[in-house]
């Protein structure tokens, strides 16, 4: 019993909390991207959390009061609220301040990346993951007074987009909360497949890391068939948090749009055999999981803020591009 509301308060405490959806009318396919995008953040930092106990462990059966402190302590939710969606024109003469609030104070420093584990067999998985912490804002002096229509003709991306959704959002992260406004514009590209880009000063870097999440899956590949989920803590955290629902997708990390919780299918998890014993050890010549290497990407998105200018006068007027650059972390086996 005293196993099991440990568990129940660690799912308390992951769990990322949404305001309820007011009406009774169906989520837009803008909000449910926006809220799906979020949703996908917040679990990939706590995957990246659980990589980082199991390092931790050095081979050893994972403590369960040292994986609740680290799920605690790498506790990311959002609160989505106040929607607006519609076609562009529609916030065409909308102060751009309005829209997205300007940068000021602290914000989210977030990098995505990419845990890789590799077993006896051997076989690699992978598992996007997000690191994210608590810096000073970057200093914008330019005038955002100005419509939202004006500003984004002057950018990079001018004329891609058609629709947005405009949202409040409240971001809570490790005792600091922070309430602003963000936008995500959406368009379709040549070839038909939407195009998405998220416009959150506060988190991410200009939503970048949102960027990234848009086009990656969460699914947490390195716990399921990587093996690192047959650890009995693990395991207990994925069970408490997978998905039954016969439309959920299988190799995905379902979210709701609603909860913005995500969690594993039900059907992945049989992949895993149930740990017959909390304190086992591994047998000889079972394939284990091993990790080997971990790369972060610093976000890029086309622009940062929406109407920064070049700094280069030679250049022709637009936004500016953030650049990519990548760190690699010291390897480790176990």
């Amino acid at each position: 019993m005293k196993q099991l509301k440990v568990f129940c308060l660690a799912a308390a405490l992951v769990h990322v909390v949404s305001s309820a959806h007011a009406s009774n009318t169906p989520m837009s396919h803008e909000e449910a991207v926006v809220r799906t995008t979020y949703a996908k953040l917040s679990f990939a930092v706590q995957v990246e959390e659980i990589h980082n106990v199991h390092k931790r462990a050095g081979g050893k059966p994972i403590d369960r009061a040292e994986f609740a402190k680290g799920l605690r302590a790498a506790e990311l939710r959002f609160e989505l609220s106040d929607f607006k969606v519609g076609d562009l024109s529609e916030i065409s003469q909308t102060k751009y301040e309005e829209l997205v609030t300007k940068p000021s104070g602290d914000a989210l420093d977030v990098s995505v990346g990419t845990w890789k584990f590799t077993t006896d067999e051997p076989k690699e998985t992978n598992s996007v993951v997000a690191i994210a912490k608590w810096e000073p804002s970057p200093t914008v002096t330019e005038d955002w007074d100005v419509p939202f229509g004006e500003a984004y003709s002057k950018t990079e991306v001018g004329g891609q987009h058609t629709r947005y959704a405009a949202f409040r959002v409240k971001v809570t992260f490790q005792g600091l909360s922070r309430e602003y406004r963000a936008l995500f514009l959406f368009g379709t590209d040549q070839e038909g497949h939407e195009v998405v880009l998220p416009v959150d000063t506060i988190v991410g870097i200009n939503g970048g890391s949102l960027h990234e999440l848009l086009s990656s899956s969460a699914y947490p590949e390195t716990l399921i068939e990587g093996g690192l989920g047959k650890d009995p803590v693990i395991y207990d955290w994925l069970m408490l948090h997978q998905v039954s629902d016969p439309a959920g997708k299988r190799h995905e990390a379902n979210c709701d749009a609603v909860s913005l919780q995500c969690g594993v299918h039900s059907e992945d998890l049989k992949k895993l055999t149930k740990p017959s014993s909390r304190t086992s050890k591994s047998k000889k010549g079972t394939s284990q999981a091993r990790l080997v290497d971990v790369s972060f990407r610093f976000p890029q998105v086309g622009i940062n803020p929406i109407f920064q200018a070049a700094t280069d006068c030679t250049q022709s007027s637009g936004a500016e591009l953030i650049p990519r650059s990548t760190r690699r972390m010291q390897k480790y086996s176990g």
